[in-house]
């Protein structure tokens, strides 16, 4: 839904001279929602559903509160993980705390999104957390990323990144 539209339809019926609106949305509420996407280059789609998010925004600072929470489902139904987020901004200050999750993500799925090195992802779960902070504009972002079970044809890869570190383990030559 645009709200643009709807606000210029409102301006442009004014009377002449009349004063101009100013538009604002204090809380919002989706339940049940469902985001479609389809991926062009492999042809594979997916839904993010249900949507819930909740958003509250707050008088005189403009500080916005967001909940949100939904769960990626393959065109067949199978699930391929969960997103959450909840924090809040204020756009006047430049200011921001969040956490954006992904958790469960069946990396195979979404193999084409980051596969370049030429061996295909057969299985393997992404685990993803982001803590955000921004004071006056200047972010900090602390992130933790976990991929299990990962499986490149025969061969069984452990992954642990995290914490300013990084460890890979394959079994059997180098490549």
């Amino acid at each position: 839904f645009n709200f643009d539209k709807v606000i210029d339809t409102i301006q442009k019926n004014l009377p002449k001279g009349g004063k101009k609106i100013n538009f604002f949305i204090k809380e919002a509420l989706i339940k049940g929602g469902t985001v479609s996407l389809k991926d062009m280059v492999t042809g594979s789609s997916f839904k993010i559903t249900p949507v819930e998010a909740k958003v509250i925004t707050t008088l005189p600072d403009l500080k916005t509160h967001f909940n949100l929470g939904a769960k990626a489902i393959s065109a067949e139904g199978q699930p391929l993980g969960e997103i959450s987020s909840q924090g809040w901004l204020n756009f006047l200050k430049k200011d921001m705390k969040a956490t954006v999750s992904l958790e469960d993500v069946a990396l195979a799925y979404f193999a084409s999104l980051f596969n370049n090195f030429g061996k295909k992802v057969q299985s393997g779960t992404l685990f993803f957390n982001a803590d955000a902070l921004s004071k006056n504009n200047d972010l900090t972002v602390a992130c933790h990323v976990e991929a299990r079970d990962l499986q490149f044809g025969d061969q069984a890869l452990a992954v642990n990144l995290g914490a300013g570190k990084a460890s890979l383990k394959l079994p059997g030559p180098a490549l």
